[in-house]
């Protein structure tokens, strides 16, 4: 008996040693496995939607190519409808495509805004099919529904910490250095301006950050132009504008697209951009960190083994050439006493932190703000009073303007970085901050986190000899290949690494839009200035001195770029200047620079008088 109790209390002992420790390793298990999943970086996702099947951006290749550095953290979506011309785009290998088939978007768009999966009736069918024959006209439509990406990819999404809508026209850096986890996660939005350009106050609909929640996705609902009823009646306005171009006999062979777009369309960057700054959920960032092609200089895309490993977007300065602008980042590169200047240039890590302050918002004079494509009522900036020199000198550089003609003038703020506060309660006022530059400056103006097109299409298409736009601009790429068959898929996705750790994006001067290596660029220059005494860029602004003077010829002094658009597109038209017998290289320089000078000047003279008419007006 004595022995039974005691083979009883043992294995009771057993039994509850043996439950301890499974509890503990099943506890060490769990906690394990929690840490596991918590030290999962968070991963982003750039949407990119085309619709259409035989319809692709020049510059998409260059897009889905250099997204690559942003491997770790970024993957770019791209939804298509069974696009044929995916077929021989070579891609990196964090870009995901979907095919959606014939009328896909159309279909998820359709049942995003009806909100219902069946969308089989007459009704459902129709409205799809009026959205699909929009789509295919004016593809450009998919801009206006960019805030609702997030609902109708969703379940593409679900992996995601953040999303955003972008455009195939874009050449990126390593935006994960530019964006950083820790800086990101304070806000529920987060978007990319161009540098200094924060001060105007709108969602870039290049790269807007979204958290993905709930409540970020569903704030369009919001927005009355994409309420059921006001949806159908919309887009049936813009069907019936379509015919009606087509049917004009007396139409242009291009149809008024542009005309239709700015009739019916509804640009993201108003409304929406409104409705968030007002309703939307937590805080907004907006960061001055992007390149555009406003201006002519070319681009570098340079990686750098030092600076942080990164891959960055460099600006040539104004009156560099080509080879002089390689040189000069490359020995930058390698100068130790650079070191700590060029790693502000391919991330934000090193920077300062912010010191914000708050700011006043101008919302009544939307004339400062310098955004006319949008509508008056969603205009908002920073600006400050503008000051005149002249009589009133003195009292302006005092700050105290007291002549009625100028004191209500504003001007709009050079700004890298905006902040606008969460609403702590309904009735709650939110407020803009920024970040004082001079107590920490953050905003690098040499150096961006990606490049977006906007005129330089529009230079290309005005020009005859623009056809350069493929692969063949990557003549000395050393390019490594793996094709994964997706026939199931619609196309063959083509994985690549561009491992050239210099890429340049310039204007030639012969009006082609080339992105190539930066040796074979530099050589190239060289070349054409020794042989044939021209230059490589299409520019206002003449060689660099130090071509000149190699060649015996003094250099004139640097002719300042306009940012006119009309005087760039004249210069387009006119072509390069005419060489007359018996012109030397210094001629044409000093007519060139002579020439522009006197554009300038009379470009300044119209502004003058635009200025004294609106003063005379009011």
């Amino acid at each position: 008996m004595v022995a039974l109790l005691s083979r009883l209390i043992v294995s009771l002992v057993a039994f509850l040693l043996f439950s301890g420790l499974s509890s503990v390793a099943a506890e060490a298990s769990n906690s394990t496995t929690t840490f596991t999943e918590q030290a999962i970086p968070p991963r982003y996702a750039l949407v990119v939607a085309l619709a259409g099947n035989k319809k692709l951006t020049e510059y998409f290749s260059w897009s889905c190519r250099t997204i690559f550095d942003s491997r770790d953290r970024f993957d770019l979506l791209v939804f298509h409808e069974n696009n044929q011309l995916l077929r021989n785009v070579t891609c990196a290998e964090n870009v995901k495509f979907y095919n959606l088939g014939e009328k896909g978007l159309s279909t998820e768009i359709v049942k995003t805004v009806l909100n219902t999966e069946d969308i089989s009736n007459d009704a459902g069918q129709q409205l799809t099919k009026t959205v699909d024959s929009i789509l295919q006209y004016i593809p450009t439509y998919l801009s206006e529904l960019k805030p609702m990406m997030g609902a109708i990819f969703g379940r593409y999404l679900s992996s995601y910490r953040y999303w955003s809508y972008t455009d195939p026209d874009m050449i990126f850096g390593s935006l994960s250095q530019w964006i950083t986890d820790e800086d990101l996660e304070q806000y529920h939005y987060y978007t990319l301006a161009r540098n200094w350009d924060a001060a105007r106050l709108f969602l870039r609909s290049q790269l807007t950050l979204h958290r993905n929640v709930p409540e970020v996705n569903a704030l369009w609902q919001r927005l009355t132009y994409f309420q059921a009823q006001e949806f159908a009646s919309r887009v049936g306005g813009i069907s019936r504008a379509i015919m009606e171009a087509h049917e004009d006999k007396h139409a242009k062979a291009t149809p008024p697209t542009e005309a239709i777009a700015r009739r019916f369309f509804h640009h993201p960057e108003g409304w929406y951009s409104k409705l968030v700054f007002e309703e939307g959920p937590g805080k907004v960032k907006i960061a001055g960190r992007v390149f555009d092609d406003f201006f002519r200089e070319p681009v570098i895309r340079i990686r750098s083994a030092t600076a942080n490993g990164g891959t960055a977007l460099l600006r040539c300065q104004q009156a560099m050439n080509l080879s002089h602008c390689i040189d000069h980042y490359h020995a930058k590169l390698q100068d130790p006493d650079e070191a700590d200047h060029m790693k502000r240039m391919f991330s934000i890590a090193p920077l300062p932190s912010t010191q914000m302050k708050e700011v006043e918002v101008h919302i009544d004079r939307p004339e400062a703000c310098k955004m006319a494509w949008l509508p008056l009522s969603t205009r908002s900036c920073i600006a400050s009073e503008k000051f005149h020199h002249g009589s009133n000198h003195e009292a302006n550089a005092a700050g105290k303007a007291n002549n009625a003609e100028h004191k209500d003038e504003l001007r709009l703020a050079r700004v890298g970085e905006c902040v606008l506060s969460e609403a702590t309660s309904a009735t709650s006022e939110r407020v803009w901050y920024c970040n004082d530059e001079k107590a920490a400056p953050r905003q690098v103006h040499e150096a961006a986190a990606f490049f977006h097109f906007h005129h330089w299409d529009e230079f290309v298409a005005m020009s005859k000899a623009a056809s350069t736009i493929n692969d063949e601009s990557f003549p000395s790429l050393p390019i490594s290949h793996q094709v994964v068959d997706q026939r199931a898929a619609g196309h063959a996705e083509h994985h690549m690494h561009v491992t050239s750790d210099c890429l340049v994006l310039y204007l030639r001067y012969d009006r082609a839009l080339v992105l190539e290596a930066c040796k074979a660029a530099a050589n190239r220059e060289r070349l054409l200035w020794t042989l044939n005494q021209k230059r490589l860029l299409l520019q206002h602004y003449v060689p660099a001195t130090s071509i000149l003077k190699a060649h015996g010829h003094e250099a004139p002094r640097p002719v300042p770029l306009s940012d006119s658009l009309a005087l760039w597109r004249r210069k387009i038209e006119q072509g390069p200047t005419a060489k007359e017998d018996g012109d030397t290289e210094e001629d044409l320089l000093r007519r060139e620079n002579r020439r522009n000078k006197q554009r300038v000047m009379k470009e300044r003279e119209r502004r003058q008088r635009k200025r004294d008419r609106q003063r005379s007006e009011a």
